[in-house]
């Protein structure tokens, strides 16, 4: 899934969220001729610097408990 999004506090920047399922398929999509051709555009069009990071989501769990209480902590991991 990708998000494209403008930089609400700066105009001349956008955010691009992806995300991906598995190790496997972010790897088929950085080894994919469309990823090339996608960076080969973005440099020589944009001519400023980028910030690529990833991050790694290893647990996933309801905002609401069974209560239907909005939580922050990470509660099932008490269980």
């Amino acid at each position: 899934m990708y998000v494209f999004s403008a930089d609400p506090c700066r105009d001349e920047r956008i955010a691009v969220v992806e995300i991906w399922d598995n190790y496997d398929s972010l790897h088929q999509h950085f080894d994919h001729e469309n990823y090339f051709n996608m960076g080969n555009l973005i440099r020589s069009t944009s001519g400023r610097d980028s910030n690529h990071r990833k991050f790694r989501c290893d647990l996933s769990e309801p905002v609401y408990d069974e209560n239907r209480r909005a939580r922050a902590d990470f509660f099932t991991l008490e269980q």
